[in-house]
């Protein structure tokens, strides 16, 4: 949500001459964000897909100053570490400390942390002596940050659209190959149709060929 983005970009009181790590590419929005405001942004994503997009999105604005890692965000980027300013875009169970490890003394840490459905968006900022100053800016609902690398698939699906729409039921997972885009993920949402001349897939497919047989 675009609050949202402003409102972390904000907390993250970012300089010009900073480098910042970004748990969580996703779609590269808030990256373009850190991008304009920054002097690097080093991003990491654990789904080759999305990353491969988001890469796409960059090439076409532009960008020279993002560096792309395909990975596991929770284990941070420990060969360019230190860095002046940390985003995490996905919900921690408790405080990320291996992150907190790769800020610098009085660097500013931002994410959201919590189990369950609603999280509190919490900033870390380093107090210069190894500790931190920590405040709870607000509550917040994001996908838990999960270990490891994964492609596109159910689990994405069912953290996504559970805790974004909370449309899609259990019976209507759908796999999604590493191959498919992401026009295949967004057409499982029942508010978005396939992009016009594509077949639907998915929940959206099922559910036409179903209306159909009934009429």
């Amino acid at each position: 949500q675009p609050f949202i983005v402003g409102l972390m970009t904000q907390a993250l009181t970012v300089e010009p001459r900073a480098r910042v790590l970004e748990i969580g590419t996703g779609s590269g929005y808030q990256t373009t964000i850190l991008s304009k405001v920054s002097r690097l942004v080093y991003t990491i994503e654990r789904y080759r897909t999305l990353m491969k997009e988001a890469e796409g999105r960059f090439q076409k604005l532009g960008l020279t100053n993002v560096i792309t890692k395909f990975g596991d965000g929770g284990e941070g980027w420990a060969e360019q570490a230190p860095f002046d300013r940390i985003m995490v875009t996905a919900a921690a169970e408790d405080d990320p400390k291996r992150l907190l490890s790769q800020l610098k003394p009085n660097g500013v840490l931002v994410a959201p942390v919590g189990k369950g459905p609603v999280q509190s968006l919490r900033r870390y900022a380093g107090d210069g002596k190894g500790g931190f100053r920590v405040e709870i800016l607000c509550d917040v609902r994001f996908v838990p940050l999960l270990a490891g690398e994964q492609r596109l698939g159910v689990l994405l699906l069912r953290e996504l659209w559970r805790t974004l729409s909370g449309q899609l039921r259990d019976d209507e997972l759908v796999m999604v190959q590493e191959s498919e885009d992401l026009a295949a993920v967004q057409a499982l949402h029942l508010d978005q149709p396939a992009p016009l001349g594509q077949p639907q897939t998915g929940v959206a497919r099922r559910r036409q060929v179903a209306a159909e047989g009934a009429q």
